[in-house]
């Protein structure tokens, strides 16, 4: 039995395995500090797995009359003790810094 299947071979300094969003957010953040990138995905890039399928979205704190800690409660408690309490705080505070960089690089702001 022969292997049809294409081999390629290519030269990268990064190669990023997958092709969620946080698969993309790391290519973009190594391609800024000047690495040649290579993404490999089964499916469709940023259309594939399971950050194509959350209907979450993005979560961000942009109302000024709301506030990043209560975003940071609101995750703890949804993670119902599994999540760590410092990471999450870090998330909730730059999340709004992190939507707008998205934004800036032509995201869509949901509803």
């Amino acid at each position: 039995m022969t292997d049809d299947r294409v081999v390629a071979e290519l030269s990268a300094d990064v190669l990023v395995v997958g092709g969620g969003l946080a698969a993309l957010r790391c290519a973009l953040e190594a391609r800024r500090h000047g690495a040649c990138v290579a993404v490999a995905v089964k499916g469709r890039l940023g259309r594939s797995g399971s950050s194509a399928m959350t209907s979450a979205g993005y979560s961000a704190v942009i109302d000024p009359a709301d506030d990043p800690r209560l975003h940071a409660e609101d995750t703890l408690a949804g993670g119902r003790g599994l999540n760590d309490a410092r990471l999450v705080e870090i998330m909730a505070d730059e999340a709004p810094a992190q939507r707008q960089e998205l934004l800036d690089l032509g995201g869509v702001a949901g509803a």
